[in-house]
């Protein structure tokens, strides 16, 4: 049966040739393709696209008219979006069911370095993932094998320039789009500023840290890791019941003090895309003498986090990928809010205080058929959540092979509403060689069929506070 050509809706995406050379792809299918701009860089990376855009000038106000008017215009079928909570995406991904439209969302990836996530209607704490261990035995178990990732060495050069260059043709949007107001919360020029400042520290850092890691893993006494996240990141603002990480390294170092046996260490490491505008030390040091902690507390702004884990007696994390690398390692791991991966199972379900006393690693088993990207059991996540296709365009691996595709197509079609499986780099560097899995999803015989979610799971609601007394409401419009 020919295939039926749809029409796609690209909102923002990320400042890279991703999207231009994605929508060229559907275009050169038979597939309609629009794109909304939103400033000035936006423009700058679509210019050579094959495919109409426009140019959204408006107050915010005016967006959920604005977008309602393209989808009739062009009678669009699906949407393309770089993350579900900009603000700017959040009319079209509200509004978008009720319309008949289905919203397929990018993430940088649960399953990092090698993997990026494409999910249908959200990601997150609005994933369709069942919530049910029982679903994962079942669909892991039918689910044939994978291909392994291809393994590279992503490039900060690379992205560098990318984001560099589409912020200085942010230059022009007092000009081109007058309303238009960034969703991250801190500009460029103090991001950069503040990167520049630490990586001129990172040399030094780096080889105190590696000294700080091996006298605490040559000690012998046992530590419990605390691994920082951005307090810009969506899953911090959004998909959290803090604010920034002050809030967490409080509440997390006070249950340390009173309930921790007092043999342990806790190890926090500052996260490696850190801007360096807020002082953990300092505030780290002034936490330490609130709650009696001095010589129970090492600090690293670097090193390598896969031996601090592989020696950790547990690991505590709001919602970041790093607690997937802990369940990998066999490592206890605790989550202060709710992720995909907080399963009965897999993260310790009880208190805090309890788990500094008895930390219990995650079912293997379990994980296998959750993850695993490299070995037999990585099945059921990979199948419904990741991609092996890169959104920054580095050099040109082997192509995919008719094999390796049919067997990614098998992948999808237990769960073809909620997302697929692609490598980063196993596709010609990009999302070309993707395009069959791309297609697969997006086929118009997928669209009626509601999301493959067992009873027990949560749907793709608003995200669950994931600790009793904590919500999320209040942190919302952050």
């Amino acid at each position: 049966m020919k295939q039926q050509k749809r029409a796609f809706l690209f909102l923002q995406g990320v400042c890279s040739p991703f999207y231009p050379r994605l929508a060229k792809r559907l275009v050169n299918d038979g597939h309609r393709v629009v794109k909304v701009n939103f400033n000035a860089g936006d423009i700058a990376y679509w210019q050579r696209t094959h495919g109409e855009s426009h140019l959204f000038r408006g107050p915010l106000t005016e967006l959920p008219g604005y977008i309602q008017h393209l989808w009739q215009k062009y009678a669009i079928t699906d949407q393309i979006v770089f993350g579900d909570r900009r603000p700017i995406h959040r009319p079209a991904v509200d509004n978008a069911a009720a319309a008949g439209v289905r919203t397929h969302v990018f993430e940088e990836g649960y399953f990092r370095p090698f993997w990026i996530t494409l999910e249908r209607e959200g990601v997150n704490g609005h994933s369709l993932l069942p919530r049910n261990p029982s679903w994962f035995y079942e669909t892991g178990k039918a689910l044939p094998e994978p291909p392994a990732p291809v393994r590279f060495r992503s490039s900060f050069k690379i992205r560098a320039m990318h984001d560099v260059g589409y912020h200085l043709a942010g230059l022009a949007n007092p000009l081109v789009t007058p309303h238009y107001r960034n969703h991250a919360p801190i500009t460029a020029p103090v991001e950069y500023a503040g990167y520049l400042k630490r990586f001129t520290q990172l040399k030094f850092w780096k080889k105190r840290d590696a000294e700080r890691i091996k006298a605490l893993i040559e000690s012998g006494r046992p530590y419990f890791m605390l691994p920082l996240q951005l307090n810009s990141d969506a899953q911090i603002r959004d998909h959290s019941p803090y604010a920034n990480m002050q809030e967490v390294m409080d509440e997390v170092m006070a249950s340390f003090a009173t309930h921790a046996p007092s043999d342990t260490q806790l190890c926090i490491k500052n996260h490696p895309l850190d801007m360096g505008l807020v002082n953990y030390p300092r505030m780290i040091q002034q936490l330490e003498e609130r709650y009696g902690l001095q010589g129970r507390i090492v600090y690293l702004e670097s090193g390598d986090l896969n031996a601090l884990l592989k020696h950790a007696r547990g690991n505590v994390t709001v919602n970041s990928t790093v607690g997937i690398v802990s369940l990998e390692k066999d490592c206890p791991t605790y989550a202060l809010s709710d992720p995909i991966y907080n399963l009965e199972g897999l993260t310790y379900q009880g208190d805090l205080a309890d788990f500094w006393q008895q930390p219990q690693p995650p079912n293997s088993e379990l994980f296998g058929y959750f993850q695993k990207p490299s070995c037999t059991p990585f099945r059921s996540m990979v199948a419904t959540t990741a991609s092996p296709v890169s959104i920054w365009p580095w050099t040109t691996p082997p192509a995919y092979s008719k094999p390796a595709r049919h067997r990614w197509r098998s992948c999808c079609e237990p769960t073809p509403t909620l997302s697929l499986c692609t490598n980063h780099r196993r596709h010609g560097g990009d999302w070309w060689g993707a395009s069959s899995r791309l297609r697969r999803i997006w086929h118009p015989s997928r669209a009626a069929r509601p999301p493959v979610i067992n009873a027990g799971s949560t749907g793709g609601d608003l995200p669950r506070a994931r600790r009793p007394g904590h919500t999320l409401d209040h942190h919302a419009n952050r």
